[in-house]
């Protein structure tokens, strides 16, 4: 690796990070996507990663699978596609890369870059092969790509990060995250990514937050085969009505206009205040994840506890 040439990219990494922070700064709609490809990808690719641009480097290049066109397909199996410069990295945006990624089962992994931000990918096929035999996901999942984290240049730990993806090692640093990955799905114990104990730490906290798996009160008895995810749970007496929907990963669903007040004076004789707030406001914007139908009562009742067996939801 050449040190010079590391240097001046760091170097301008620095001033990448100066200029962001500078209000005044024109650099933000000076470094367009091929600007960013260019002047930060192309660099990191060579002097960071270690690949020859010639030899291991795709650009452009367009797949014979639905004539998908990647900015660029590295070593055959790794995607990277790059935007302007701190542009925000949109649903529309991640979706688009997780699309190239689930369509090409040989491309187990990706990188989204705004040259600021690293967001990287991995197919959940290449996750199922650290599956014991006969296991499967605790959960089952209706996408086919991870999201399993995002580091920042302004992150300490960025160039640390990027030296996990070398040419020479970054399978097997993909094949870790994606074996840390089973275990935040599946809740079983966490395992080490790298040897490095501060940044070992560092990694799989910003995984378990980025994934953001969460299991709900239901999971169990959609497991067992007495719920199905997308079932319709109900509660209703005189005074209100509130409709969830099941979660395929036993969380609930409660839609916009799915809590309903049929009698106002009822409704507050019988401790449903804050939902009248709720039913006006968040509530009647938003739909709402729920770990239980019980966070849903106790937030429309604002009680921190109360009596389960008093508010049951029945299958519709």
């Amino acid at each position: 690796m050449n040190r010079r040439n590391l240097s001046i990219l760091k170097d301008r990494i620095e001033y990448v990070k100066t200029e962001l922070a500078n209000e005044n700064s024109t650099l933000v709609n000076r470094l367009s996507e091929k600007g960013v490809e260019c002047t930060i990808l192309v660099p990191i690719f060579e002097h960071i990663f270690g690949f020859d641009i010639v030899k291991d480097v795709n650009f452009e290049y367009t797949s014979s699978k639905r004539y998908d066109r990647f900015d660029f397909l590295i070593d055959g199996k790794f995607i990277v596609e790059a935007k302007k410069l701190n542009e925000q990295f949109s649903v529309k945006l991640t979706k688009q890369l997780e699309k190239y990624i689930a369509y090409h089962s040989e491309i187990n992994y990706g990188l989204l870059s705004n040259g600021c931000d690293f967001a990287f990918f991995i197919q959940k096929s290449f996750i199922k092969q650290f599956l014991p035999p006969e296991k499967t996901f605790k959960i089952s999942f209706n996408k086919e790509v991870f999201h399993v984290f995002t580091i920042s240049i302004f992150d300490e730990q960025f160039f640390e990060v990027l030296d996990l993806f070398k040419k020479e090692c970054y399978h097997e640093t993909f094949g870790r995250l994606a074996k840390f990955a089973l275990s935040v799905i599946n809740q079983k114990r966490a395992t080490k990514i790298v040897d490095d104990k501060a940044l070992n730490v560092w990694l799989q906290e910003r995984i378990t937050k980025t994934m953001d798996v969460k299991h709900g009160v239901l999971l169990q008895e959609i497991q067992n085969g007495y719920l199905t995810a997308g079932d319709n749970l109900r509660f209703v007496d005189d005074a209100i009505e509130i409709t969830v929907e099941v979660q395929n990963d036993g969380r609930v669903l409660l839609k916009k206009g799915g809590a309903v007040i049929k009698d106002m004076i009822k409704a507050m004789d019988t401790g449903f205040n804050p939902l009248i707030d709720l039913i006006r406001g968040e509530w009647r914007k938003n739909s709402t994840i729920f770990n239980s139908t019980d966070e849903i009562i106790k937030m429309a009742t604002g009680k921190e506890r109360i009596r389960r067996n008093f508010y049951k939801f029945k299958r519709v």
